[in-house]
């Protein structure tokens, strides 16, 4: 648990809304975890929903952008690889909370939807211009980049959400962009 007393109600608040929900978490049980007083949270938050707007404030922040370094010396197939990587890692991380406040805070469901469709537009511009990149050098067949990158991010997002073998995520994510870049035949 975080040092930090904003830092640690977070924490502990994140865990029992993922374990109890949030309606069934109360601002008592978070206090007892964290080991502080009730109006010490208050200090901090004005209440429940101030800790999912913070939250999500935090995992907004967390998002990739497109600054990040994907590697611009590699070639197309690393750029998409790390790209592809990066938004994994998110959702795998930030996918739990992000169902729990759009299932059980419905005022904050924009400011969900609003990240994930950040991360959305981060994603499919990013791979697609990989993608045309690669065209334009002639690395890739000539396909419609948009549609390309649907396919992809539908097969990632299911990955992402629903890995069949746990542990071996990565070894998943490897044959997903295996198959991709050069398909199923021999």
């Amino acid at each position: 648990m975080p040092s930090d007393t904003y830092e640690a109600i977070l924490w502990v608040s994140r865990r029992l809304f993922m374990q109890k929900g949030y309606a069934s978490t109360s601002m008592s049980q978070i206090a007892g975890e964290v080991g502080i007083g009730k109006a010490t949270i208050y200090h901090h938050f004005m209440d429940k929903q101030a800790i999912l707007s913070a939250l999500l404030d935090n995992i907004s922040k967390a998002l990739p952008t497109p600054q990040d370094s994907l590697g611009q010396g590699n070639g197309p197939h690393v750029r998409i690889r790390e790209l592809v990587k990066k938004v994994v890692a998110f959702y795998r991380q930030n996918s739990d909370i992000l169902q729990v406040i759009s299932r059980e805070a419905p005022d904050l469901k924009p400011q969900v939807t609003a990240v994930v469709e950040r991360l959305n537009d981060f994603y499919s511009s990013g791979l697609v211009k990989e993608i045309q990149s690669g065209v334009e050098h002639g690395i890739f067949r000539p396909l419609e980049g948009p549609a390309v990158v649907r396919v992809l991010m539908a097969v990632v997002e299911g990955l992402s959400s629903n890995s069949q073998f746990p542990g071996h995520e990565e070894k998943e994510l490897d044959v997903v962009l295996d198959i991709f870049f050069h398909g199923i035949d021999a």
